[in-house]
């Protein structure tokens, strides 16, 4: 029984990696890769995003006290189509006893982009 429980931890052990997202890269072997994280400009994980022609609506994660303020948005325009993302500048601290989302919405206008146009959003997606 005792083998049997240390098997298990071992192997979720070897697969927590994977399932955090970790990425590893030996500079041995591929020297011209360059990896550069900005943990201050990471996009956040969206739960969904809703376009219409002037609105874009992210659903994300929150603990509680997430607001539309805590976010910093990037906003990359290529004529009519706009690449956007959202950052988180503040972390959300409240403790909820349930986990929850928060449902923000920008305005084409407050973006800087013109109503009806094509929008990419470049944040990832979170899993269920």
């Amino acid at each position: 029984m005792r083998k049997m429980k240390f098997a298990v931890l071992a192997s979720v052990l070897a697969v927590a990696p994977l399932a955090a997202g970790c990425v590893m890269i030996d500079a041995k072997d591929n020297p011209d890769v360059r990896i550069s994280v900005d943990a201050d400009n990471e996009m956040e994980r969206l739960m969904a995003v809703v376009v219409t022609r002037d609105s874009v609506m992210a659903r994300m994660h929150s603990s509680g006290c997430t607001k539309k303020a805590d976010f910093t948005t990037v906003v990359r325009k290529d004529g009519s189509r706009a690449t956007i993302g959202f950052a988180r500048k503040t972390e959300d601290r409240c403790r909820s006893l349930i986990a929850s989302t928060a449902d923000l919405t920008w305005t084409f206008a407050e973006l800087g982009l013109e109503p009806g146009g094509e929008v990419r959003v470049m944040n990832p997606f979170a899993g269920r």
